[in-house]
């Protein structure tokens, strides 16, 4: 019958795509999972798309929204790297580098893309802080604060005085960036990040549908 014929061609189809690591076999229920040669075609695709050009948009809203200085990070070897700037309207406002480099363990926004990050990453980032002699526990209570609420807010997590807000960018097969909008804390403090929280996160949705 057509079904029966129907049935043999998808099944001929994800055997092939199986042989070809695109898909896998579910170790935990019924089905198939995305392969290696899958995950690693979305990640070249990813690398070429410019996501600066695609989030500044967004993020000017951000800051019209926020008034603060708000940033995109991305991960790279166990690194958050900032990529953009947009300065906040403020005459005292937060300066960030372009090209800055931290530990993903060492900042809100780099929290945030941790705390999506796979469980080996994690692990080898938490080892790296260990060896720095950083407080493994509380990073450890930070990122499943961020994996519940899907952002992070902070006073001082890295910088005396400062106020953050980390939201990251996410994918279904991880995190892509984080936005974090950060200032002086006796202007953008925990009452005023929760304010413009929500709207915040609405932006950094639909930039995660756009890429």
């Amino acid at each position: 019958s057509i079904c029966d014929e129907n049935t043999h061609a998808i099944y001929r189809l994800v055997r092939m795509l199986e042989a070809q690591a695109f898909v896998a076999r579910s170790r935990n229920k019924a089905g198939y999972v995305a392969g290696a040669n899958l995950i690693a075609l979305a990640a070249t695709v990813m690398r070429r798309i410019n996501i600066r050009e695609i989030a500044r948009p967004f993020m000017e809203r951000i800051r019209d929204i926020t008034l603060e200085t708000t940033s995109l990070h991305v991960a790279q070897s166990h690194m958050r790297i900032t990529v953009d700037a947009v300065e906040g309207k403020h005459p005292i406002r937060r300066a960030v580098e372009i090209g800055n480099a931290l530990p993903l363990y060492a900042s809100p926004g780099g929290k945030a893309l941790l705390a999506f990050s796979s469980a080996r990453e994690i692990d080898e980032v938490l080892e790296i802080a260990k060896r720095h002699r950083r407080d493994v526990a509380m990073i450890e209570a930070d990122l499943r604060k961020i994996k519940r609420a899907g952002y992070f807010s902070a006073i001082g997590d890295r910088t005396p005085d400062l106020g953050a807000l980390a939201v990251p960018i996410l994918s279904n097969l991880g995190p892509i960036a984080v936005v974090t909008v950060s200032g002086p804390a006796n202007r953008w403090n925990l009452k005023t990040i929760e304010k413009c929280r929500d709207a915040v996160i609405q932006e950094c949705a639909m930039l995660s549908a756009k890429l």
